[in-house]
C-alpha cells in the first residue's frame, strides 16, 4: 500500500478520534448532545482534509504532476476508508467501555426533547419508533456499521470533489 495513503490516513484518523477524545475529556462527564453533534460532524469534515491532501501529494510527488479522475478517486478512496474504521472501532470502544452509560443517557435527553416538542399523542408514537432504535444502538456490528457508513460516506464524497480538482488532463497523441 502506497505511503501516501497510509500517511494521511493515519492523520485523518488521529485528527477525528483526537478530536472526539478531547471533547470527551473536557465535558467532564457533562454531556451536551447538541454541541457534541456539532463537534461529531465538523471533525468528520475536518478529517477528509487528508484526502485531499493525501491525492495531491500522490500527484505532485508520486506521479509527477499527472494523475486521473480514477487514479486520484482510487487514492481519496483508500485514504477515506482508515478514519470510517478507525471511528467505527472507537465508537464501539467509546460506547461500551470509556462512556458505557451513553447510550441511556442519549435516550433519555431525546426522549425529554420530544415530550417537549411533540403533542402526547405524537410523543407515543415517536417513543415508540425511538424504542426500536434503542435495540439497534445496543448492536455492536450495526453501531459499528452506521458509524463506518457515516465517516466514509463523507470522505467519499471529499474524494469526488478532490478527484475532480485535482485530476490533470492527459493528452493523447495518435500516430499516422
Amino acid at each position: 500500500m502506497n505511503n501516501v495513503i497510509i500517511k494521511n490516513g493515519i492523520y485523518a484518523s488521529l485528527l477525528l478520534v483526537g478530536i472526539h477524545l478531547i471533547a470527551w475529556v473536557i465535558s467532564d462527564g457533562e454531556p451536551n448532545y447538541e454541541v457534541g453533534e456539532i463537534i461529531g460532524y465538523t471533525s468528520m469534515v475536518a478529517c477528509t482534509v487528508f484526502v485531499f491532501l493525501g491525492i495531491r501529494e500522490h500527484r505532485n510527488v508520486d506521479l509527477k504532476g499527472e494523475i486521473s479522475f480514477s487514479q486520484a478517486l482510487g487514492m481519496g478512496v483508500l485514504i477515506a476508508l482508515f478514519p470510517a474504521i478507525v471511528f467505527g472501532l472507537y465508537d464501539l470502544v467509546y460506547v461500551f467501555y470509556l462512556n458505557p452509560d451513553f447510550n441511556e443517557t442519549y435516550f433519555n435527553y431525546y426522549m425529554d426533547e420530544m415530550r417537549a416538542s411533540l403533542s402526547p399523542k405524537e410523543f407515543e408514537i415517536a417513543k415508540q419508533d425511538l424504542e426500536a432504535q434503542k435495540e439497534f444502538w445496543s448492536n455492536p456490528a450495526l453501531q459499528f456499521l452506521v458509524m463506518f457508513l457515516t465517516v466514509f460516506v463523507i470522505g467519499f464524497i471529499v474524494a469526488l470533489i478532490s478527484a475532480t480538482i485535482l485530476k490533470t488532463k492527459t493528452t493523447i497523441t495518435v500516430k499516422s
